[in-house]
């Protein structure tokens, strides 16, 4: 190819790109907002994630639900599911408040099962939240327990916010449970709706 048809080219292409990002440029501001602020010598907030379920918020803008957790004086050990919400784009936030729905349980062994990690999304077909986490057991001192099948599972919950409630959690049913699927531990989810 000739050198003025290279030159050509670099240049056509330098002019197109500069046009096309300058009629998409959208302009925007970015602002910090702290949603919650708390020293505790007992535990910190941890696990922050968020969820926008639109037309619930003012005016029928999206409502943003942060669900969030305590961080316990063990290594890895959470509490059960508190929540903090907005209703005008992160201006004011009410919470965090505790889900007594997704609290931590007691078993007769004196174990505390917990779900941590959990991450929120909207669903829009069922027009509820989703929330997928990581069922977890924990001795009394709050040691993770490893020694079991399934000691860790896939557990979800909905929020429906027309009714303002949480499902209690459920445990994501899987295949040859005492081989294969010894651990499920799907934390920091990402998840595809399915046209079905």
């Amino acid at each position: 190819m000739p050198k003025w048809i290279r030159v050509a080219c670099l240049i056509g292409t330098f002019f197109s790109t500069a046009l096309v990002a300058a009629a998409d440029r959208l302009e925007f501001n970015v602002e910090t907002i702290v949603a919650h602020h708390e020293l505790n010598a007992g535990f910190c907030w941890f696990h922050p994630r968020v969820a926008a379920l639109p037309g619930f918020g003012k005016e029928g803008r999206p409502a943003v639900i942060m669900t969030i957790q305590k961080h316990l004086a063990a290594d890895d050990h959470y509490s059960g599911m508190y929540f903090l919400r907005t209703d005008d784009l992160g201006k004011s936030w009410s919470g965090p408040t505790e889900i007594p729905e997704l609290a931590w349980t007691k078993t007769p062994e004196g174990e505390t099962i917990s779900v941590a990690d959990v991450t929120p999304g909207w669903h829009s077909p069922s027009r509820r939240m989703l929330a997928i986490g990581i069922k977890v057991r924990y001795s009394p001192t709050g040691v993770q327990l490893l020694d079991k099948p399934r000691s860790h599972e896939c557990a979800y919950a909905t929020y429906d916010p027309k009714a303002d409630r949480w499902t209690k959690w459920k445990i994501l049913e899987m295949p040859q449970t005492d081989s294969n699927f010894f651990l499920v531990s799907p934390g920091c989810v990402q998840w595809l709706v399915q046209p079905d």
